[in-house]
């Protein structure tokens, strides 16, 4: 239920800057969902894996 919660919220805020962007058409799909990987990995990496976790 947390994790569909911080998707629920990720998708909230990215749909937020969307409909608050002046240029909607100059808005670059690939880079938006490239950041939005990147973050999950990042997160990933953190939670999941032994030397990203704080001991």
């Amino acid at each position: 239920m947390d994790i569909m919660r911080s998707v629920v919220g990720m998708v909230v805020l990215l749909a937020i800057a969307f409909l608050l962007s002046v240029n909607k058409k100059s808005i670059s799909l690939r880079t938006v969902g490239a950041a939005l990987l990147l973050q999950i990995a990042i997160g990933g990496i953190m939670l999941y894996f032994p030397p990203g976790k704080w001991q």
